[in-house]
């Protein structure tokens, strides 16, 4: 899977390229919509993009996509890679915890172990309860 099985929105999909391929990268992307759009999904692929080892490149060298083959890209998609954290709502509470926020903190100070960046993928972050002022020191 890559940014080319993105089906939603060519024109999302060449403004992530574009900022991607010339180092214009945001400190954080929103993807919002309703259930089952392909938010994560979507977010999955612009990890992959961003960590890929083997990048697709276009004649003049420009990254297009990511190969979706290489280990870094296997690893982002079994969420196993030591550079990208997912943060989800826990089952018990339906909210995102303190502790859970602190592990962004701590994924931030740290430089990248394997790939180019560090990601963390907050996912139901209207979930996060009454401690979600942490992230912002991040």
């Amino acid at each position: 899977m890559s940014l080319s099985d993105i089906k939603v929105n060519d024109r999302l999909v060449a403004m992530f390229r574009n900022s991607f391929s010339g180092n214009r990268l945001g400190h954080a992307y929103l993807f919002s919509g309703q259930r089952g759009v392909g938010k994560r999904f979507s977010a999955l692929q612009c990890v992959k993009y961003l960590n890929c080892q083997n990048p697709v490149l276009d004649l003049s060298g420009k990254r297009i996509d990511c190969c979706g083959r290489c280990a870094a890209c296997n690893k982002i998609e079994k969420q196993i890679h030591p550079d990208v954290l997912t943060i989800e709502p826990e089952n018990k509470s339906d909210t995102i915890e303190i502790g859970q926020i602190k592990e962004i903190g701590n994924l931030c100070n740290l430089k990248p172990f394997e790939g180019n960046y560090k990601i963390a993928l907050v996912c139901g972050a209207e979930k996060i309860g009454e401690f979600g002022e942490v992230v912002e020191k991040c």
